[in-house]
Order: structure tokens, then sequence, then C-alpha cells
């Protein structure tokens, strides 16, 4: 049996392809790898008795295939999983993309020409076999479909001459309407429109690309006809689409110049296609992620006018031969590279790169030494040299670094690939203008800021900027702070970036304003703590690595740029120039501003949950804080990590930390329901289930919160014990116990913890005992703490046993005699136990309503006090 396939996401252009090679290979069935577009699948849905054979992936058995017969496709990866399959079998290809085949064929056919369709057709004539109408109105529907009906720039005139072909064999020409110019249905039409919304543009070389992006927790099989019509409507000259779809990125590009090949850029991300249509499907990776990558290599295109030493890093990680395979690893996590380059003195010797490391380690290999890895050194550049001799190098040879200097015994520096992505978006940041969603101007930004701040805070931050720009330094306000003020939320304290030395900065600030700087040379930081109580805090620009899952970060000293990449959401992301050349400047280099607008919270990086997982907690509250969603893309990463195990590496002081952040925030329920939802609560407890009782308990402790809080504002109130005492009201008592012991209580909380049932059981009993007297009522709340009297008042079944709480924690608590000791000392008495006794007494008339004033309670203490004397006398005398 002969099979024949073509590549996933399959056109009419592949489907014609197999058609016409079912014609020329007896026994051949035809075999979809992957998904097919709609308009194809409902076309071999009303066609298929007309058309070959059609099997499944999933019942076919490669065990009876002899040969396999691909069309339209020459990458592996491109053919998905079925790539594994097909090894070790005869193989002929047929495509159009000549020199860009990874896979080996023992028969193939590989030419230049806008459809593989009109190859296709040129064998069939030559070979002198029939076709019929339908196929050749299938023929034309291939070829029509991939050179965008002859109007693509990679149209050949083969293609015409294969579209006069068909024709000529019949083709119904009636038949390319109906299936290649489909009405777009209401559905479609809602995604269109997010994708117009989403649309954004960079310039490169003149010409203005557009890209577009969309996300959907659910596979969208009709993102290629939209991104045609998308590129007809609005007259493009390029377009990418960068999507989520099913734990993974999918990117549809489609060019109509020469000007910009999207299939060799795809390449770059694995995929690939014809220079005017392709596409490529990345995993582990975030749509904001790829098409930061994506703008970098468009940018790469403009970058004509710098040169190498504009871009050169002198600061880099070097290797020596000796050093281990591990040692090595760890450089490159700690520097983010992909290639190490090795020294011996001065001289470099070669590089070795991550995939190699990463390999050799898998091989449990991690102790020999690197050199056993060494490939031949990187191409030297000298500091003069134009940056695009490094991009040509970079782009046609692959090379993940390059040296600067004079020789080999002069290097000075290197330019890895990221870094210099980076480093021209940075400097051609203004090329990337966006449709919807763009950041407030400098002008915008000031008054906002002047809105925000009033004149005598903005005074106080222009002063601080000048006088960080007279330290040749740069600052910027960074962090949650942005987010609030773009939000217009209330802040206490100032959060400020420095690209220079921030305790130096912190320093001079007090020397010239007054107030204490406290340090922490450690972490480069300082806090300049202000003589009217509030604080400004600073920190010197640092990146982080991690060199393991859930560990703690390694700081160093970095630029803005990369200290706002080490931060956990794209919101959290921003910073704000304070600088007077740049006053009002906002940096969002992670599309904060629009995610702000969208009301979402989204991570930075497709491992960002693996390197730091509690920032799935961190998510989940800023998610309910601020009434934001969590972006579907940002949910599957955090359930990919569960899937991982990545959270059993957290340690129970790190776990309690977030959740104690979540219980005591206002929005509380909230997040313990998102908790749930992301099967993150049951790792802070195996059993905790948020079960319609428990709900139950929850809104009402919420309550009794809110009763609390609105009465007495200025008392310090621990809430989240107090909802953690409603959160484990139905653990086990065995688990109660397991649960105190493992996470780092404080001694108060462990004590509470321990004791609170035992004392809600004993506070139930006296009251169902009681006679309701006021004082008695006194006597039996006023030794609880009233955080297990809110926690009572929550789980109260009965009305008067509310009333009585309520009245002790509003009025109650608050009695106070007017009278002392020294009254009583005053009026006779020597001090003594009764003198205790009888202010008791008083002070239970006193709630009792018995006593009105001062007078009446020094009377009825006095006759207290010669009650008990009295009674003393006479049993002494007895």
């Amino acid at each position: 049996m002969k099979v024949i396939i073509t590549h996933t996401n399959a056109d009419f252009d592949a489907l014609a392809g197999m058609v016409a090679c079912n014609k020329l290979y007896d026994d051949s069935v035809l075999l979809f790898p992957g998904s097919i577009e709609r308009n194809l699948r409902e076309y071999i849905e009303e066609n298929k008795k007309k058309l070959p054979e059609i099997v499944s992936l999933k019942s076919f058995n490669f065990n009876d295939v002899e040969e396999v017969i691909l069309v339209d496709v020459g990458s592996k990866q491109r053919l998905g999983t079925i790539s594994n399959l097909i090894e070790g079998k005869k193989v002929s290809l047929f495509d159009h993309h000549p020199g860009k085949s990874d896979i080996k064929a023992d028969y193939s056919v590989d030419e230049e020409s806008g459809a593989v369709t009109s190859i296709m057709t040129e064998i069939l004539e030559k070979k002198k076999i029939a076709v019929t109408p339908f196929e050749a109105t299938t023929f034309l529907l291939g070829i029509y479909e991939d050179t965008g009906f002859l109007t693509f720039p990679t149209v050949r005139s083969r293609d015409y001459d294969a579209a006069k072909r068909c024709l000529a064999w019949g083709a119904d020409i009636t038949e390319i309407s109906k299936w290649l110019h489909r009405r777009i249905t209401e559905s479609q039409l809602k995604v269109l429109t997010k994708l117009v919304e989403n649309l954004e543009f960079v310039v490169v070389g003149g010409i203005k690309i557009h890209i577009t992006t969309f996300i959907s927790s659910e596979f969208y099989p009709d993102l290629s006809l939209l991104v045609h019509e998308l590129l007809n409507t609005e007259d493009m000259k390029a377009l990418f689409l960068v999507a989520y779809l099913e734990s993974r990125v999918h990117i549809i590009a489609r060019s109509r110049t020469p000007l910009v090949d999207v299939g060799k850029l795809l390449e770059k991300f694995g995929g690939g296609g014809h220079p005017s249509a392709a596409s490529a499907t990345i995993k582990s990776s975030t749509v904001d992620e790829t098409k930061r990558k994506l703008i970098d290599y468009l940018l790469l295109e403009s970058s004509a006018g710098f040169k190498v030493k504009d871009f050169c890093q002198k600061d880099f990680a070097k290797g020596f031969p000796e050093m281990t395979i591990e040692n090595a690893l760890t450089e490159m996590n700690k520097y983010r590279i992909n290639s190490l380059p090795i020294f011996i003195g001065d001289k470099v010797i070669g590089v070795v790169t991550r995939q190699e490391v990463d390999k050799t380690i898998q091989l449990k290999m991690g102790k020999e030494a690197v050199s056993t890895l060494i490939a031949t050194a990187p191409p030297i550049f000298h500091p003069e040299d134009s940056i695009e001799k490094v991009q040509k190098e970079m782009l046609e040879k692959s090379y993940r670094l390059v040296l600067v200097g004079k020789s080999e015994s002069e290097i000075i520096g290197i330019i890895s690939r990221m870094s210099l992505f980076k480093k021209l978006y940075e400097k051609q940041v203004n090329v990337v203008s966006k449709t919807f969603g763009g950041a407030p101007s400098r002008e915008e930004m000031a008054r906002i800021l002047e809105s925000y701040f009033g004149k005598e805070e903005l005074k106080n931050l222009k002063w601080l900027g000048e006088i960080s720009q007279s330290l040749a330094m740069n600052c910027y306000l960074v962090g949650g702070v942005v987010r609030d003020i773009l939000l217009h939320n209330k802040i206490k304290d100032l959060d400020f970036v420095v690209e220079g030395d921030a305790e130096k900065l912190a320093k001079k600030i007090a020397e010239e304003k007054g107030g204490r700087v406290r340090t922490h040379a450690t972490f480069g930081t300082a806090i300049w703590l202000k003589e009217d109580g509030s604080r400004w805090d600073f920190a010197t620009a640092r990146s982080e690595y991690y060199e393991s899952p859930a560990a703690l970060p390694i700081v160093e000293e970095a630029g803005l740029i990369r200290d706002l990449s080490r931060r956990d959401f794209t919101i959290n992301s921003m910073a704000i120039s304070i600088n007077p050349d740049s006053f009002g400047e906002i940096i969002d280099p992670f599309g904060g501003i629009k995610d702000l607008r969208q009301c979402r919270i989204k991570v930075l990086h497709g491992i960002s949950i693996i390197d730091d997982p509690t920032r799935a907690f961190r998510a989940v509250r800023f998610a309910a804080k601020l009434n934001f969603a969590i972006s579907p893309e940002t949910i599957q990463l955090i359930l990919n990590a569960l899937k991982q195990g990545v959270f059993k590496h957290l340690s129970p002081k790190r776990v309690l930390a977030e959740m104690t952040e979540i219980l005591k925030s206002t929005s509380v329920i909230e997040s313990l329901k998102m908790l749930e939802e992301l099967q993150l609560l049951k790792l802070f407890w195996r059993s905790l289930k948020l079960t319609p009782k428990l709900m139950e308990r929850l809104y009402k402790a919420q309550k009794v919160c809110d009763f609390y809080e609105v009465n007495f504002p200025k008392e310090q109130f621990d809430r989240a014990t107090f909802f953690l005492l409603s959160l484990t009201d139905k653990l086990s008592t065995g688990e109660l116990k397991e649960f105190v012991k493992y996470y780092p209580f404080s001694r108060k909380t462990k004590e509470l913890l321990n004791s609170y049932r035992e004392s809600t059981w004993n506070l139930k009993k006296k009251l169902s005992t009681s006679k309701g007297r006021k004082s008695e009522i006194y006597s039996i709340f006023e030794s609880l703490p009233i955080i297990l009297l809110l926690y009572y008042l929550s789980k109260c079944e009965k009305d008067e046993d509310e009333n009585l709480i309520k009245n002790f924690i509003l009025k109650e608590r608050f009695v106070n005699l007017e009278i002392g000791g020294e009254d009583l000392k005053k009026s006779g008495f020597k001090p003594g136990k009764h003198f205790s006794i009888a202010l008791a007494e008083t002070k239970a008339a006193k709630i009792d309503g018995i006593l009105k004033n001062r007078d009446d309670e020094l009377k009825y203490a006095v006759s207290v006090a010669k009650r008990i004397l009295e009674k003393k006398e006479k049993n002494e005398k007895n």
C-alpha cells in the first residue's frame, strides 16, 4: 500500500496535489496528519464520493505501508507527530520550496512555483494521464488559493499555464467563487472584529507590516481564512497573526511583497511555508513573548547605520576548558544566554551551546569538563563594522553569538542573538506604532502625573529627576505604582528603579531634604524615610535568574528592560521616566497598558510559572483585587506547571506567605473560588474544597468582617487568621493538627488554631446555660480574643447569641468605672483582695444598668467592700 500525506492545517493546494499524486500512484490512499481548514473540510464532505479514499490517522496501520508520498511538505515539523512513523519507509516528495527540505527522499520533485498543484498538472500532462472536470476544478482551486488568484509575488509563469491547462480539462470556474469567496459566519465575524481590534504595525525598511493577536482556550480552525480576509480588506503588505490555541502559540503569516519573505522568517520559529504564506507552531511560549520575538526579527531589517560597538556587551559570561558542564549551564542561566564562549587566558578557543549542554546533562555527564563540547569559535567583528554584517552572519549561519575585538587575543565583548534583538527593540521602540491600546504620550503622562500627585508632590518628583540626571543616573517610577497611577488607585509609598547607584541617590536626597536612609547593599536597595512619615523606595535596576524551578532568584545588576522582564505580570512591568530629558515617558515593553485596558492578568514569559510558581497565587490575588481576568494562556501555563509537578518544590513558608496575602485581602472569597477553579486550593491543603456549606460560612464570615471593620476602622484585625478559622472548620481533628504542624504559623496563630474548636464549644455551652444578664455575658466574653468572638459570631445559629456578641463588641467591652482603688482608700479602706472584688462587682452592676454615675459607683463599691470585710471578721470570730 502507498499513502499520500501533506502538511498539518491542510489547504486546497495540499488536497489538489494529493489528488494528482493519487493518479500517479496506484493502490494509494490519502491521509491528513492534522487539522484541515473549514472550507476544505466542507468541500471534502460534499465531494467525498468523487475523491480518492481518505483514511483516518487514528485507525491507519503504517506497518502495511511500502511507500510514503509527501505533497506540499518537505519539513518534518510541518508533518507533526506523523514524522516519526515514516522513518524507514520509501519516500517520494513533491513540493515547491526548493532547498528547504529536511526529509531524505528516495525520489524528489521540488521546484519553484506558486502552488505545488501547478507542478503536478505538468507531470500529468507529460505522462498523458486523463483528468476529469471535477479533478481539474479541484486543481484550479488549489492553484488559485495558494497564489492569491495569481497575484502573490511567488507566482511564476508555470502557474498561469497550469490554470489554463485546468480550464482546458473542463474545470468549472463557477466553483471557485463558491469555495474561495465564502461568506463570513457570525462567529467568524466576531473573531475578525477581535483581530482588527488587536492590530498593530511595525515599519521595516519603509514597509508597514501588521501584527494581530488572538487567544482562545479551544482550537479555532478558520484563522488562516480570516487572515486572508483581513489582508484583503485592509489592503496590507504583510500580516502576521499570533494566536494562542490549545496550549500552543500558532503564527499564520501572509505577504504581498517580495520584500517580506514570511516563509523564511517563520523558519526561525520552527515553521515555514512560501515567501507569501507560512505558519509555525511554538510550545511553551506566550502570545506576547512570541510577538516580541517576531518584532525583534523584523526590526533586524531596519538596523542600517548602527555599528558593532553600539551593540557590544562588554560584561559577559566567560567559560574555561576545565569548568564542568553543569557549571557552564549555571553561567548560561545566570546571564540568560544560549551560548558560552570558552577562553584560555584572553584568547577565545571556542563556544558551547545550551542544546549541547542540556543533552549532555540528560546523559548524566554533567560532571565532565566543558572542553569535551567545545565547537569552533564564532567569528570576530571589529567594533567599527556595520551591525548589518553581524545580522547577515547570524541569519545565514545561525550563529547564536559573535565576538567583538581586533583579534582572538583582543576580545572586548560579545553580541548574542537575543541581546541584538533586545537592543534593536530598545533603539527602535518608536518604530512600533499601535493602532489600538497605545501608551500615553509624554505630555499626556505629565498631565496624568500632575492630576494624580498634585503640584507639590509633582515638584518633588521633578526635583528627584534633576538630582538623578546630575549624578548621570536614570530614575523611573516602576511596577505597581505605575499600574495604580494609570488605574487612579491610591498609593501610599513610591517605588523607583535607578539605572545607576540607588544607595548613592537616596543618600544625596536625604542630604538635601532631610530624613533618614536605610540600605540593603546585597540587593542594591535603599529607603528614604521622609520626615512626614512616608517613604520612597529605591532599587538599582537588576535582573534575576532561577537555578531550578521554584527556587529563590539570584539577583544581579542590569538595565531597566531586564529589570522589568524579571517581574511577575505585564501590568506590573511598566516604568515612567522622571529625568528632565524624558519626564513622563512610559516604558512598556510587555504590553502592560493594553492588558490594563483589557482588564487581564498575564505573565511575561512561557516559563514564568515554572521559574516562580508563587506567581500563580499572585495572579489570582491581583485578578480578584482589580476585578480582572487571568488570560487564557496564563491559565494554561498554570495548569501545565501543575501537571509537571513544579509546585511541589515550593516550601510551606512561601505557600503560606502567598495564602496569607490572599486571606487578608478584601476580595478573599473571589480569590478562593479562583484558586479552586485552577486546582491551587488543594495545594494549600489536600482536602480543602469549597462546598456549598463552606461557601455559606465564608460569606457569613465576610459579613462579620465587614461589620467589625466598619465600626472599628482603626483597630488592627488579623483578617488572614480569621478567614483561616472558617476555611479549616471542616478539617478532621487529626488533619487540623497536621496542618498546623506543617506550616510555620506564628505562635499566636498556632495557639488559636489548636484551641479555637474547644473554645467555641465551651462558649456555646456557657451561653446555653446563662440567664442572660449583661454582666454574666460580659464575664463569659471578656477573656476571649476578639477574633474568636467574631469567628463564633459567623457560626451563630441563634439571633439572641448574635445580638449578645454584637452588643459586647460594640458597647460592653468598653465599659469602665469612674472610680478606682484610690477612691476606696480615701473612703477609709486598707488595700487588699476586697478591693478587686468590690470593683469587679461594681463594674457588673454598672453593666447591668444599676449604677448611673460616679457617686452611685462609689457607694456601691463601699457597700461591697464593707460586706466582704464584715463577712471576713465574722468568719474569723467563729
